[in-house]
């Protein structure tokens, strides 16, 4: 009789003292079963940069970019709930509970959509 075997899951785990998107990263990448390896050869970001993002460094704009594109992601800049004009918040308040995604995570639903947000007073 054969032993049969479970797959076995990543061997990527979350740090928890690492930077928001980094832990991202790693989240991603998990859930994708992207390999370190895989990572490095499609982003063209060596392996050693993103592992020192998980407690030493704080990952650059390029290099954080390059490596999330890989997963399917995107790094964008998105305002703040304070400074959305009232009728913009509402709406994406309202499309949020129609879907089940609190607010905060709302605010991504314009850039996912491609809306153009208006220009914010500098």
């Amino acid at each position: 009789m054969t032993k049969q075997t479970k797959p076995r899951g990543s061997k990527i785990t979350l740090p928890k003292r690492a930077h928001p998107l980094a832990r991202l990263l790693f989240q991603k990448m998990a859930e994708k079963e992207v390999t370190y390896d895989a990572l490095e050869a499609a982003s063209g970001i060596k392996k050693s940069a993103f592992k020192a993002t998980r407690t030493h460094n704080a990952p650059g704009a390029d290099s954080i970019q390059a490596m999330m594109r890989v997963l399917g992601l995107n790094v964008l800049p998105v305002p703040t709930a304070g400074v959305l004009p009232a009728a913009l918040r509402a709406d994406l308040e309202a499309v949020g509970k129609r879907h089940g995604i609190p607010f905060p995570a709302a605010q991504f639903i314009a850039v996912a959509a491609a809306r153009e947000l208006p220009a914010l007073a500098a």
